[in-house]
């Protein structure tokens, strides 16, 4: 009930204005813009975002400012792709800067409906899978936006069997966010009767998808119906060390970054995708020592796991009240425990002995490998964001990307 919506919405910001909270005020208005529009009141709802873009605008309210820019786009995207586009470009821009995960992602969905409206499918490929590289970097947005929709528009396009369900699991996972509900019916897709499919298979289908229509596409027949010979595809990104520096390639954008050990553990697993390579072979160690006690002990053990419990409440809380800060916060902390619980612990959830060569390789390898990755996305976000879901670190080390990419990697150091 959109209209009912709209008007809940309206009250809702009357009286987050009536306490002092312009933030929350805004935030309801823009949802009212979305309610509008999904009433079909664009213009009404144009009115509203606008006003509340130049409201955040002026006192310095920048995630709301890209809340709204977003919303906006949406809907213009009923009307005039076009027009649309130049906003969810700047709201990604925008977001970017302000290291604010949920409007990049969100700017990055909305960006993959308006080329799908503009019909320029092969660019909503590349901005899908783009989508997914920021969500597996931040993997409390999953929830938040959802590159299925604009898959199941892509898939129904080309005839993929399958859509349908797809669309279906779409549409389900929606409903726990606005957001991804109000750009699902820009996808002019038919009704359907599609099976809500788990989130593991639902993925799977969708990068198999995506890895399929990124394929440069076959070459127009020649003479008899025989076909054209299919030149070579580029190399998709390079790692190339010149002296001092090394120049990144990556999707049409290059940088230079000093050379490290890191960049070249980075470049070494480029080399080999999908080979674990040990951590004592990347850090050049030769002979392991013994073992001096327990990383963590049963104590610290216990306080960490019942922290867990504690955070896993609050994190449950906060997601059925709609309030990410909270939940963003929660999860942070949450995800540093496991981490270091991931560290300490082996295989059979015992501790691990502290410190034997191995352990310190370990350690070493993987602050350098994760430190440098950061250095890397701070320069190219783009970049950065791949190489956080791809490599994996530990005591076997690995590049595993979700779909193939052929990388050039080249050394040259300076007096070699």
């Amino acid at each position: 009930d959109h209209q009912r919506a709209a008007t809940i919405f309206a009250d809702a910001s009357r009286a987050a204005r009536a306490s002092g909270a312009a933030a929350m005020a805004m935030e309801a208005d823009v949802f009212r813009a979305q309610a509008l529009s999904l009433a079909g009141r664009d213009d009404e709802a144009i009115d509203v975002v606008r006003r509340t873009r130049s409201e955040a605008e002026s006192g310095s309210w920048h995630i709301n400012s890209v809340f709204a820019c977003i919303v906006e786009g949406l809907v213009l995207l009923n009307s005039d792709p076009d027009s649309a586009w130049p906003l969810l470009a700047d709201s990604l821009e925008t977001s970017r800067l302000a290291h604010y995960p949920y409007g990049v992602t969100a700017s990055l969905q909305s960006m993959a409906y308006a080329r799908l409206r503009q019909g320029r499918d092969d660019a909503a490929v590349s901005t899908i899978v783009e989508l997914v590289d920021e969500m597996r970097a931040s993997p409390s947005d999953w929830s938040r936006a959802d590159p299925l929709g604009p898959v199941a528009a892509l898939m129904h396009r080309r005839g993929v069997g399958g859509w349908d369900d797809i669309a279906a699991t779409a549409e389900a996972r929606a409903r726990t966010s606005p957001l991804p509900a109000a750009g699902l019916h820009l996808l002019d897709l038919p009704a359907t009767r599609g099976r809500v499919l788990p989130a593991r298979q639902a993925t799977d289908i969708m990068f198999a998808v995506l890895a399929s229509v990124d394929a440069p596409a076959e070459a127009e027949v020649e003479g008899e119906g025989a076909p054209a010979s299919v030149p070579t595809p580029p190399t998709d990104a390079s790692f190339a060390l010149d002296g001092e520096m090394w120049t990144v390639s990556y999707r049409g954008s290059s940088v230079h970054l000093k050379a490290s050990k890191g960049m070249s553990d980075i470049a070494e697993l480029l080399v080999h995708p999908g080979v674990e390579i040990h951590c004592l072979d990347l850090v050049g160690a030769g002979v392991e020592e013994a073992s001096t006690g327990d990383v963590i002990d049963a104590t610290a053990r216990r306080q960490y796991e019942d922290r867990l419990r504690e955070l896993q409440v609050v994190i449950d809380e906060a997601e059925s009240h709609s309030d990410h800060v909270r939940v963003e916060r929660a999860q942070t902390e949450f995800d540093a425990i496991v981490d270091h619980l991931t560290a300490g612990l082996g295989l059979s959830r015992r501790s691990r002995r502290h410190v034997d060569t191995t352990e310190r390789a370990r350690s070493a390898v993987t602050q350098r490998i994760r430190g440098t990755i950061k250095r890397i996305e701070a320069t190219h976000p783009q970049l950065g964001a791949h190489l956080r879901s791809s490599v994996q670190t530990g005591t076997f080390c690995s590049y595993r990307p979700e779909m193939p990419i052929r990388w050039s990697v080249s050394d040259h150091r300076a007096g070699s």
